[in-house]
């Protein structure tokens, strides 16, 4: 209320809705922090990210990023502001709990959308890649090569991850087609970062190098390596 002299007159609160939020997309990230628009190759979630903000600004609108961690206040202020639309990058924490915050936000019809095929996930809209057609037409290219005895060389921090469980399906189905065996996966520690540290190349490359001794002087030696990603591939 404003008053003025013998007179009051009545403030209308602004609609939530058309506030500016509602030109905004709200990114939901285990990084939590915006990243480089440059960084828009696919494969890491900081990347996804990335992408996520070179998009949102090519449409004239607005970013903000939450950490997944965010508390539930924070999430429940979007169903009452309404933004634009809800995009979830990437999750690395207690999935049941982001998906209860996104339920609030579903329920507001706010629009969401989530990246990757966790099967947790099954009910909202997603962008996901096909880990499973991606391993199997990477075996056959190789089994094309002359490969017969191809290994996967796993990180053991991800060995329970949906992405790997579906990468193992599709190098399985690519060589019981072939008439191969499919090989036991090898299973080595997370490498610390390395790019700019000439010590810790040398401590990560010899380390791996030695999971591969037996599968390369067994009599019957591995010819090829399926590994998680290009990080794990030093040399």
């Amino acid at each position: 209320l404003a008053s003025t002299g013998k007179r009051v007159r009545t403030i209308p609160i602004a609609d939530q809705s058309q506030g500016l939020l509602s030109k905004t997309v709200v990114v939901i990230s285990a990084y939590g922090q915006a990243t480089s628009i440059t960084l828009q190759q696919p494969g890491w979630g900081h990347m996804i990210q990335g992408g996520v903000s070179e998009s949102v600004g090519r449409i004239g609108r607005h970013i903000m990023v939450l950490h997944e961690q965010d508390r539930d206040e924070s999430i429940g202020r979007l169903a009452v502001e309404k933004p634009f639309g809800v995009v979830v990058a990437e999750t690395t924490g207690d999935t049941a709990s982001i998906i209860k915050r996104l339920e609030v936000i579903r329920s507001a019809n706010i629009p969401v959308v989530v990246y990757g095929g966790a099967p947790e996930f099954a009910g909202y809209d997603r962008i996901a890649s096909c880990h499973e057609a991606g391993a199997y037409d990477l075996t056959r290219w190789m089994i094309q090569q002359g490969r017969r005895r191809i290994l996967c060389l796993w990180e053991s921090h991800a060995a329970n991850r949906y992405w790997v469980a579906d990468r193992r399906a599709g190098y399985e189905r690519a060589m019981h087609e072939a008439g191969l065996k499919p090989l036991p996966a090898i299973l080595m520690p997370e490498f610390p970062e390395i790019d700019s540290d000439r010590d810790l190349f040398e401590t990560a490359l010899r380390s791996i190098a030695g999971y591969l001794v037996e599968p390369f002087t067994q009599p019957d030696p591995v010819d090829g390596i399926m590994t998680l990603s290009d990080r794990s591939v030093y040399g």
